[in-house]
């Protein structure tokens, strides 16, 4: 558990993990899925093993062969320790959704996160439909832990296709999308979607455009309005004009957008209305 420097959260936790079997070291492994890949940050600092930390090897399928994949029981047990509330983004390294983490592995993290309906639990996946079929496997219809915030990243119009419909098949209490990196101009319709995060690529080789630059050319419903509470921008690159950072709205919201980041949830739950950033 990791005190994190991303805007809308507060600590990162990873205790998937992955040992190369070779050298000893210790980082993680993941696997691309979408374009949002291409220039991933998580791959580039696990592929360096500066300081003891990556496997330094690509998130490819060819690497399985070199990795013993693992829990990191000394994270869960340090999140599972935490008395304050915050939010927590975990897995940013991978995705709890992945294939090659068994169900075993992936409930290992969700027994903290209903030990602790304290703290706000974001998890991020660009695997919704594997994630939803996993939670409707866990819970059998017993209601999902009301502090898990359940997102999926939307980085172009064909995975805001894709990702969007099986996203909302989740019963989560809020569900959210993370336009980041945001490669082009999308369609959205956000029936459904409590809070969306918007950012440009942070990885090596990232593209040129500023975020503001496609988020300024995003595409409202007919009505004008977006079924979202809080909408928050944030850009990792270059914009014109020389400023690193910008806060953009994605889409016109039917209340004032505020985009600080929402706070955690008072002990004993999330209130109704406004959601929190986990």
């Amino acid at each position: 558990m990791q005190r994190s420097g991303i805007e809308w959260t507060d600590y990162t936790a990873n205790p998937l993990r992955a040992r190369n079997r070779r050298t000893g070291a210790v980082g993680h492994y993941c696997e691309h899925m979408s374009r949002g890949c291409q220039n991933c940050y998580a791959e580039g600092w696990n592929a360096r093993t500066r300081g003891g930390y990556g496997t330094g090897l690509p998130y490819r399928p060819s690497s399985l062969d070199e990795l013993e994949l693992f829990v990191d029981g000394g994270v869960l047990a340090e999140v599972r320790g935490r008395r304050k509330p915050c939010r927590l983004f975990w897995c940013s390294m991978t995705d709890l959704a992945l294939h090659v983490y068994s169900d075993s592995f992936r409930d290992e993290v969700l027994d903290v996160i209903d030990a602790t309906p304290h703290i706000t639990h974001q998890v991020l996946t660009k695997r919704p439909e594997a994630l939803g079929a996993y939670l409707a496997r866990r819970y059998a219809g017993r209601p999902l832990p009301a502090s898990l915030w359940v997102g999926a990243t939307v980085e172009d119009q064909d995975q805001a296709d894709r990702r969007l419909p099986a996203l909302r098949g989740i019963p989560a209490a809020v569900r959210w999308l993370s336009c980041e990196p945001l490669l082009e101009a999308v369609r959205l319709d956000l029936d459904g979607v409590r809070w969306v995060v918007v950012g440009g690529e942070s990885g090596a080789g990232r593209g040129r455009e500023g975020v503001h630059q496609a988020a300024g050319r995003q595409r409202h419903r007919g009505d004008g309005r977006a079924p979202a509470d809080r909408l928050q921008g944030q850009g990792h690159r270059p914009l014109a004009g020389g400023s690193s950072r910008a806060r953009v709205p994605l889409i016109s919201p039917r209340r004032p957008v505020d985009s600080r980041p929402a706070p955690a949830p008072r002990r004993g739950g999330a209130r109704s209305g406004t959601p929190r950033a986990g």
